[in-house]
């Protein structure tokens, strides 16, 4: 337990920490507040650039329900493929790129197209939520008729 406090405090200031050692309600707001102004950060960006080769996973996630499109460049290998995933979930499929070229082609189109990113600002969220992006349920649903499908062949 000891670790994981440890690097849940890594970026917090002493009395922040004090606290958090002594009232974990305390620790909830604190995380709490720090998270939010996270979440707040996105409202300066205008596209999340994806890292690689290994993905940004979560960081995706928060950005795409933030209205911030996410390019990313996808790779061989589950640590490079998983933020295509996050991103197609996401309905935006056409910003995963397969090789470096066409993720910087993506990257720069997206940035020139002002009533794109306008409208992804204002409808990501919503996107994300009917393509299915941590929904569980449509996930089993989908992954069971994907079992069905191979044993059908």
């Amino acid at each position: 337990m000891d670790t994981v406090l440890n690097a849940l405090i890594v970026s917090l200031r002493p009395e922040d920490i004090a606290a958090l050692k002594q009232d974990s309600d305390v620790a909830d707001v604190v995380l709490s507040i720090r998270y939010r102004k996270l979440l707040d950060a996105y409202n300066e960006v205008d596209i999340s650039l994806d890292t690689w080769p290994y993905c940004g996973g979560n960081t995706i996630a928060e950005s795409l329900w933030m209205g911030v499109p996410v390019v990313t460049l996808k790779g061989d290998r589950f640590g490079s493929r998983y933020g295509a995933s996050l991103v197609t979930a996401g309905g935006c499929a056409d910003l995963i790129a397969e090789s470096p070229e066409e993720y910087v082609e993506i990257a720069a189109r997206l940035a020139g197209d002002l009533p794109r990113l306008r409208h992804l600002r204002q409808n990501l969220r919503q996107m994300s939520i009917d393509h299915g992006l941590g929904d569980s349920t449509l996930f089993a649903r989908r992954m069971e008729n994907a079992y069905r499908e191979m044993l059908g062949r």
